[in-house]
């Protein structure tokens, strides 16, 4: 009879991997999640950041006994009053690994910053944003999930 230790040996290693495996794939979705949650909220702060200390050049206007420097068109819109800084959120679409992104009821006006009127330029702030980040939030998720994957074949040689 011959000895079959080796394949034996061989059969459990890939059993190991292979339970390895199915526990990696279960927890994937989780961790892409968690690295989009990531990455959104680099675009969110962006977008804050950019409203708050982002270089305004427009019209430098007082209202009451405070001046205020407007954003010029193709700038991030400059804070006035706050509440489109306030109201900037995302959703995350989990089993989708999708995500909405904008502002809430309180500032209506975002889109109108975002994409101009008949009477205004664009103030563009969400696009720009999601430009900036967008690579890195791909890499990212690719990474995170690489990672997951091949744990189970970590220290095999």
């Amino acid at each position: 009879m011959i000895d079959q230790k080796s394949l034996n040996d061989l059969n459990k290693k890939l059993k190991e991997i292979s339970d390895e495996l199915e526990a990696a794939a279960k927890k994937v979705r989780s961790v892409a999640v968690q690295g989009l949650v990531s990455e959104v909220n680099k675009i969110r702060n962006t977008i804050i950041l950019e409203m708050q200390r982002g270089v305004k050049t427009g019209k430098l206007y007082k209202r009451g006994k405070k001046f205020h420097q407007a954003s010029a068109p193709g700038e991030y819109p400059a804070l006035d009053r706050g509440p489109l800084l306030t109201s900037i959120f995302y959703d995350i679409d989990e089993p989708n690994l999708k995500v909405e992104l904008g502002n809430l009821v309180g500032a209506p006006y975002g889109e109108f910053l975002e994409f101009g009127t008949k009477y205004m330029e664009p103030r563009p702030w969400l696009e720009p944003s999601i430009e900036k980040h967008q690579d890195g939030l791909v890499d990212h998720i690719g990474n995170v999930v690489f990672n997951e994957i091949k744990k189970p074949f970590e220290g095999l040689h």
